[in-house]
C-alpha cells in the first residue's frame, strides 16, 4: 500500500525503491525477487544494493539475476500500463502534520489485503483518477474540502459510490459495491494480485508473501497452489504466464472467457503454483 501512496505524493516523478529485511543489507534471494516483483506491480524501481561477501557473491547474483532478466523482457509493456482502479483512496496530504496517525494508511493497507484494485489521490490529481472508478474512499467527511466534496457529488450522481473509512464496515462495503471487482482471486491470504492495463493487455501480478527469512543469504518459501483468478478485460486472445521462480509455470494458461453486461470479458485461469512472483498476460488478439 506504501506505494499507492508515494505514487500520488510524487506527482508523476519515478520513484524508486530499496528494501532492507531486518536492517540486513544481505536480503535472501527470494526476497529479492519478492520486492523486485512488488515494486514492479506498482510502477517503481527497484534499486538493489548488493553487498554479498565474496563466498557468497556467485549463488546470490544467480538467484537474483533471472528476476532482473525477466522484468527487463516485460519493460516495454510495465512502462506503458496504467494501474487499474476499481477504487480511488483519497490521501488529504495536508492533514499529515495535524495528525499523529494516517488514517489513509490504514484504509489503503486494507484496501491491498483484500486484494482491491486501488490508486490513491492526492488534492491535485484527485479528480483526474475518479474518472473511471467506481468508488471513493476518504477516510471521513471531514477530509472532503468544499471543492472536493463537490467532486465527489457528481461522481456519485454519474453511478459512482462513495464511502468513508471511519465505520467498522467500510471495506465489507467497498466489496458490496462493486460487485465483483475488477479481479477475484481464490488463493491464500498471503498472495496480492494486481492488475495493470495497457491499450492491448491486461497485465495480472501475482506475489506470494509467505516467505521467511531465516539467515542473511537463506530464506524458506511456502508455494501457494492452484490459484483461480477471474479477471475483466476488454477482450481476450490468449492468456500467457511467465515467472522467473526456478520450475514455474511458462506459457499459455487454460481460460474460460464470459462477456459482461458493460461489453468486456470476464476470464478465468488456474495458476498451478506460485513461488515469488508470476505475470500473465491477458492479450486481445
Amino acid at each position: 500500500p506504501t506505494y499507492a501512496q508515494l505514487h500520488a505524493v510524487a506527482h508523476g516523478k519515478p520513484v524508486v525503491a530499496c528494501t532492507i529485511a531486518e536492517t540486513d543489507f544481505h536480503t535472501p534471494p527470494s526476497l529479492v525477487r519478492l520486492a523486485m516483483t512488488e515494486a514492479a506491480a506498482h510502477d517503481t524501481g527497484y534499486l538493489l544494493w548488493p553487498t554479498w561477501p565474496e563466498d557468497q557473491r556467485a549463488r546470490m547474483a544467480a538467484a537474483v539475476r533471472p528476476c532482473a532478466d525477466w522484468l527487463r523482457g516485460h519493460a516495454d509493456r510495465l512502462s506503458v500500463s496504467q494501474p487499474r482502479r476499481d477504487v480511488v483512496l483519497l490521501l488529504p496530504f495536508q492533514n499529515w502534520v495535524n495528525t499523529k496517525e494516517c488514517r489513509a494508511t490504514f484504509l489503503a493497507r486494507e484496501l491491498r489485503r483484500r486484494n482491491l484494485q486501488f490508486e490513491v489521490a492526492s488534492e491535485d490529481d484527485f479528480a483526474a483518477k475518479l474518472a473511471g472508478a467506481r468508488v471513493l474512499v476518504a477516510e471521513n467527511a471531514e477530509a472532503l474540502s468544499p471543492g472536493r466534496r463537490d467532486r465527489a457529488r457528481i461522481f456519485t450522481n454519474m453511478g459512482g459510490t462513495l464511502i468513508l473509512g471511519d465505520k467498522s464496515d467500510w471495506a465489507d462495503r467497498v466489496r458490496a459495491a462493486l460487485n465483483p471487482p475488477a479481479v477475484v482471486l481464490e488463493a491464500p491470504d498471503t498472495v496480492r494480485v494486481v492488475v495493470r492495463d495497457t491499450d492491448t493487455e491486461a497485465l495480472v501480478f501475482l506475489y506470494n508473501l509467505n516467505i521467511e527469512r531465516l539467515s542473511s543469504f537463506e530464506d524458506r518459501v511456502t508455494p501457494a497452489e492452484d490459484l483461480r483468478v477471474t479477471v475483466t478485460a476488454l477482450a481476450v486472445g490468449t492468456v500467457t504466464a511467465s515467472s522467473p521462480d526456478p520450475g514455474a509455470f511458462n506459457g499459455p494458461l487454460p481460460h474460460t472467457a464470459e462477456p459482461t453486461p458493460e461489453g468486456g470479458m470476464r476470464v478465468s485461469f488456474t495458476l498451478p503454483r506460485l513461488d515469488t512472483g508470476a505475470l500473465i498476460v491477458i492479450a486481445r488478439q
